[in-house]
């Protein structure tokens, strides 16, 4: 009846150099994805290269130029992916190979002595990338010492493949050390393309995306953590708000996993409950699986932080007054010291929400605030369910900071998982707070967040994440289900 019920699973753990979803689009996202300003000329419709494609080469070429002065001798490649339509990589290539050429020229002059002042030009293209690098963080030589590596990069680099159903060319990749990829189809599912560093994807299906299609195209996943930091992609927003919703999916969809799995529940009987935030984004497609959107998932993350420093002193303070009121239950989760949280259990939830929630003030609109709760416990209620809750403050005596957008929306609230159990800085992360003996009963995380991104706020404001067990989220169901 149902094609996807196997009778077991597994979860395999990604190796310790793997990067992918959490390390691009998880709390440092900012710092390897680019969003494509959406005033800049279009790379299909405008004549020549938009700036942010330039600046994309010029990255490329001064990472490849990094990893050979560190004496990494690997694939170190690029991928640009316009559209699934073939005249429109034909385009491309001719605009790409028009400017690499033109570098490669200006570039063996240089490294040969007769150069005159048209390198200029580019050495300072290359000096503004280096510079937006070094801002990143990364730890690089001076530019005068990486000059000659960057210059003999560009020389060696390939011509630009074509790579789609008419023509293969990735094949001719294995006789350079820097490729550069253009194509569709096939560069998003076809190939494996061998030291992928640098990803221009404008490409973004029109209204609805599966996110199994969506996260196919993401090549820039793999083993890279030896030269993650000059990893870099350059999209549209929309499609970095698609894969950091899919993080939050992917997280949530594993620790379910997870769980089940301690509790004994067999891989046939997991509840098929998934979270998933973004209306323009479905599972995969409905011949492969149905699926309904939920009223309430397991876990729900304020995704608005206020920046009005009277309502989060007002905020502070409620939450503050329950906490003293109840400092007898007050109990220590410590983590390598940076990960310290102070939980209060067994709070009955209705006297909880009259107590404190209903006396916060939220900002408008976000996932979490007054209506939201309100519609949770009217659901509760109908569903003859009568929770208890735990509340933690997150990081109690280190508060975080995190990437806030101008309208006050949150980068990734949730810290993720250090996997290495050997490790003294070991930490689950913050969706694995809710521990296997407590998992079926309410939490509630606070997390006080200052924006890192915003010189003139220098307070820090309350976010809250609430987590339902699968239980309720059943029974929630059922109720939503018939309505």
């Amino acid at each position: 009846v149902d094609l996807l019920s196997p009778n077991f699973g597994i979860l395999v753990y990604p190796g310790k150099d793997y990067c992918g979803l959490p390390e691009f689009h998880g709390i440092d996202e900012d710092k390897y994805v680019k969003v494509i300003p959406e005033d800049e000329p279009d790379l299909l419709e405008d004549i020549g290269l938009p700036l942010t494609l330039y600046k994309a080469l010029a990255i490329f070429f001064i990472g490849g130029a990094l990893r050979q002065y560190r004496g990494d001798t690997g694939h170190h490649a690029m991928l640009i992916h316009p559209s699934q339509k073939k005249y429109d990589h034909k385009i491309v290539i001719i605009k790409v190979s028009s400017v690499l050429d033109n570098w490669r020229q200006k570039a063996e002059e240089q490294l040969e002595g007769t150069s005159d002042i048209s390198y200029n030009s580019l050495k300072q293209q290359l000096i503004e990338a280096y510079e937006d690098l070094k801002k990143d963080g990364v730890c690089l030589p001076t530019f005068n010492d990486l000059e000659e590596y960057i210059l003999r990069c560009i020389s060696m680099c390939s011509p630009v493949h074509l790579c789609n159903s008419d023509e293969d060319a990735s094949k001719n990749a294995a006789y350079y050390k820097l490729n550069i990829f253009v194509g569709g189809n096939m560069v998003e599912r076809g190939i494996t393309i061998k030291g992928l560093a640098v990803t221009y994807i404008i490409r973004r299906a029109k209204g609805v995306s599966n996110v199994d299609n969506t996260e196919q195209r993401a090549r820039w996943f793999g083993y890279k953590k030896k030269f993650l930091d000059v990893c870099r992609i350059y999209t549209t927003s929309e499609i970095k708000e698609d894969f950091s919703i899919i993080l939050e999916h992917d997280d949530d969809l594993w620790a379910s996993i997870e769980r089940a799995q301690l509790k004994g529940i067999t891989f046939k009987n997991i509840p098929r409950i998934f979270k998933l935030a973004n209306k323009m984004l479905n599972l995969t497609r409905k011949n492969v699986a149905k699926a309904d959107r939920l009223a309430f998932s397991e876990w729900t993350k304020q995704d608005v932080l206020s920046l009005d420093e009277e309502v989060a002193k007002n905020n502070h303070t409620i939450l503050n007054q329950f906490r003293n009121i109840n400092s007898n239950k007050i109990e220590v989760l410590n983590y390598n010291g940076a990960n310290k949280h102070i939980i209060i259990k067994d709070i009955d939830f209705w006297n909880f929400k009259a107590e404190v929630l209903d006396k916060l003030i939220f900002p408008s609109p976000c996932k979490i605030g007054t209506s939201f709760f309100n519609k949770l416990q009217e659901a509760l209620i109908k569903s003859k369910v009568n929770p208890i809750i735990d509340l933690i403050w997150i990081r109690d005596e280190k508060h975080e900071t995190r990437t806030i957008s101008a309208t006050g929306k949150i980068n990734q609230l949730f810290q993720g998982h250090n996997p290495n159990t050997e490790s003294s800085t070991y930490y689950p992360g913050d969706s694995k707070m809710v521990a296997e003996d407590r998992s079926d009963r309410m939490q509630l995380q606070i997390h006080y967040i200052k924006p890192k991104n915003m010189n003139d706020i220098n307070f820090y404001s309350s976010a809250l994440a609430l987590y339902i067990p699968v239980e309720y989220s059943e029974k929630m169901e059922n109720l939503v289900g018939k309505v």
